[in-house]
């Protein structure tokens, strides 16, 4: 009866010891789901109407285009309703973007324990050869993407292997990117800033749209039909000269157009008291722009917006064509405009710019007092 009694206690003790070893395995293994859940929310929740409308989204462009990427199970929000629009992004998480662009619906299974979760993505993505550097380094995976890398990863997109100034040249022709603000250069893309969530889809949106309505992309004058979609670098894609900033002609991207502010008399007349006393300009004489040669019109608008655009990075110049003069000594002067961007607020100022073409240096004399453009 004994023995019968303590067989019955060692049975119900380990009946207790089972529940609570399962209980304990319930509770790892629903903190697993839980966290591989969030991870799966963010980039392959389907999309849901009630999830669309993030409360952290304040312009319309944002709202657009995560709307646009959440409808296509590219990305999704955070499970406290929000989509943290200006979070960085990570590689992994860019490359797990992408591969949601290019290949809807497609499921892969998910990789073993020790593996990174992206790892299975970043296998299947290695035949578009993308210059991303989570295929040799994993670490790399988990760093936020710089905004020059996203100009490369796209241009290889679309089968190019370019530099960094060349990639952001490919985003300016294809009107992939505007830049942000102070005129479409180099610098101006904003290359060493992080990638953010929103700029991520607006960037996607924006090239998806833009290569749909072309049917392609455009290089340095050349049109190169893309229908069939992106098609990565599998052939070692179309190599150019790995071109130096200072090289590439911005000023292409930075056309001339007429002031649209009205000068006043007084203002050409400081214009033309600076030509004459040699005071500015050491004495050298000017001739009127309507003297010059129409073959020669287009080429010396050109220089001076080249040079000004060069010397003075960030401005905008904005040039009057009739008060445009050219000394005996080679030296463009011109009355205009010069805009530049602070905190998202376009400023402008009446201006005397002067360059010498093919020599360094040039010199920006303001006739006013900034004002902001409304």
């Amino acid at each position: 009866m004994m023995r019968k009694a303590a067989a019955g206690r060692k049975s119900e003790n380990q009946s207790k010891r089972q529940s609570s070893v399962n209980k304990n395995h319930r509770k790892r293994t629903t903190k697993y789901a839980c966290m591989v859940t969030m991870c799966m929310f963010m980039f392959t929740q389907p999309a849901l109407a009630e999830i669309t409308n993030f409360p952290d989204l304040v312009d319309a462009w944002s709202k657009e285009a995560v709307s646009w990427a959440v409808e296509r199970n590219i990305v999704g929000g955070y499970p406290d309703g929000t989509f943290k629009p200006h979070a960085d992004v990570l590689e992994a998480e860019w490359t797990a973007m992408l591969f949601k662009y290019l290949e809807p619906g497609r499921k892969l299974d998910s990789p073993g324990s020790g593996h990174h979760w992206s790892e299975n993505i970043y296998t299947h993505m290695a035949h578009y050869q993308l210059p991303v550097r989570g295929h040799q380094h994993v670490t790399a995976r988990n760093l936020p993407l710089k905004r020059v890398e996203i100009a490369k990863i796209t241009s290889a997109l679309y089968g190019f292997n370019l530099s960094d100034a060349q990639a952001v040249e490919f985003m300016y022709d294809n009107d992939f990117s505007s830049g942000m603000g102070g005129g479409r250069y180099y610098h101006t893309y904003g290359v060493d800033q992080n990638l953010q969530r929103q700029q991520a889809v607006m960037f996607l949106m924006k090239v998806d749209n833009q290569v749909k309505a072309t049917g392609g992309v455009t290089f340095r004058g050349e049109f190169y039909p893309r229908a069939e979609g992106p098609t990565g670098i599998p052939d070692g894609g179309l190599n150019f000269a790995n071109t130096t900033v200072d090289e590439i002609d911005w000023s292409r991207f930075n056309p001339v157009s007429q002031a649209t502010t009205a000068l006043t008399q007084e203002d050409v007349a400081r214009l033309r008291e600076l030509r004459d006393n040699g005071k500015f300009y050491r004495g050298a004489w000017f001739k009127d722009f309507d003297e010059v040669p129409e073959s020669e019109k287009v080429d010396t608008i050109q220089w001076i917006t080249k040079e000004y655009a060069h010397h003075f990075e960030g401005y905008k110049a904005i040039l009057h064509l009739d008060t445009i003069y050219i000394s005996h000594e080679g030296m463009y002067i011109a009355l205009g405009i010069t805009q530049k961007t602070e905190n998202g607020k376009t400023y402008e100022a009446d201006a005397v710019y002067a360059v010498r073409p093919g020599l360094p240096g040039g010199s920006l004399s303001l006739l006013s007092e900034w004002r902001e453009v409304q």
